[in-house]
């Protein structure tokens, strides 16, 4: 009886540091009933006079058993509860003979619980309990020619360990179906044989219980959602290099600024306004017609166009700096004497 009532109390130790993964879990006050079959367990009662080999033992028929209770759940799994109890068994045989009498108990107890949570409606639980007990012998005798008679009550120290599983039909109400040892210590109780008797009670209990809990269930909160990672901020649109060199182009032997040429102009102003440049170098050049030292003194002139027309468009002058190739650096290779448009040109280049 202690081995089991031991193996039931370690078990629950065992569960107790699962109580964080709680689900579902009774939080607060509830009340509850029970009822089923309870099997006395055969009672061997001492002092008995011998009549035969099993003079002393008590057999019990199948009876029935009753429980009320009220509890405190923390929310947890773990229950707190007070209970009454009442067991009732008709005796089968008694001291070698075919027995009558009963044996009731009335029972107080105090039980600790915990509940599993399974994530569903069903949630197994174990228990142990510790409380009081009347035992109560009324009547208990052998049959026809056994004059052996056992009655009387005792109030002696009771255990139990208890076993079952819970099923959630509401939120507030539960159904149950357990299983407990119950037993109690050594009582001492009357006779007829001139001497008092000494037993301890045993039974093993099947109940069918229901349970209100007064306030609903506690369920575990939900696993924080991961913070949302914020998606990597778009890559800074692509700069898109300004331009730093011009080309403007001129009449053959001429070095005034022409419409095409003054747009080309004002875009290199636009950009030398904006900043980050620093200097500013404008060259002429000339193609291959004409006299070589005429034509270097062209190639400066349109630089000194070019140079002007900046200024004009907002560019201090200072900043920039004219140079005259003549007929060096043709931007077409071509022999001597040819007029090539491309190669009457000046070209201005923007600096950091």
């Amino acid at each position: 009886m202690k081995k089991t009532l031991g193996l039931v109390g370690a078990a629950l130790l065992v569960g107790l540091p699962g109580i964080a993964a709680a689900q579902n879990q009774t939080s607060g006050f509830y009340v509850g009933l029970g009822a089923g079959v309870n099997f006395a367990v055969d009672q061997g009662f001492s002092n008995v006079p011998r009549t035969s080999a099993t003079s002393g033992d008590v057999d019990f028929d199948m009876g029935w058993v009753g429980v009320g209770s009220i509890g405190y759940g923390f929310g947890n799994g773990l229950r707190l509860e007070a209970e009454l109890g009442y067991r009732s068994n008709g005796a089968d045989s008694a001291f070698g003979r075919g027995g009558s009498g009963d044996a009731t108990v009335w029972s107080g107890m105090v039980n600790v619980l915990y509940d599993f949570a399974t994530g569903s409606a069903f949630m197994p639980y174990i228990g142990i309990g510790v409380g009081v007990a009347n035992v109560n012998y009324d009547g208990i005798r052998g049959g026809t020619g056994n004059t052996v008679r056992v009655s009387g009550d005792d109030t002696v120290f009771a255990y139990q360990g208890i076993v079952g599983i819970g099923y959630q039909v509401a939120p507030q109400w539960r159904l149950g179906l357990d299983y407990r040892y119950f037993g109690t210590t050594e009582g001492t109780y009357g006779s007829n044989f001139g001497r008092s008797s000494d037993a301890e009670y045993a039974a093993h209990s099947v109940m069918f219980g229901i349970r209100y809990d007064f306030n609903p269930p506690v369920r575990a909160a939900a696993p924080a959602a991961a913070p949302a990672v914020a998606p990597p901020p778009p890559p800074p649109p692509a700069v898109v290099p300004q331009q730093r060199a011009f080309i403007v182009f001129f009449d053959w032997d001429r070095a005034d600024i022409t419409p095409e040429a003054l747009a080309i102009i004002r875009q290199a102003a636009q950009v030398a306004r904006s900043g980050n440049v620093a200097r500013i170098t404008v060259t002429g050049h000339t193609d291959t017609s004409g006299n070589p030292r005429y034509n270097q003194a062209l190639s400066e002139r349109r630089a000194a166009a070019v140079r002007n027309a900046l200024a004009r468009e907002g560019v201090p002058a200072a900043g920039i700096t004219t140079i005259g190739r003549g007929e060096a650096g043709l931007l077409v290779p071509t022999g001597d004497n040819v007029r090539e448009p491309q190669n009457r040109r000046a070209e201005i280049v923007l600096g950091n």
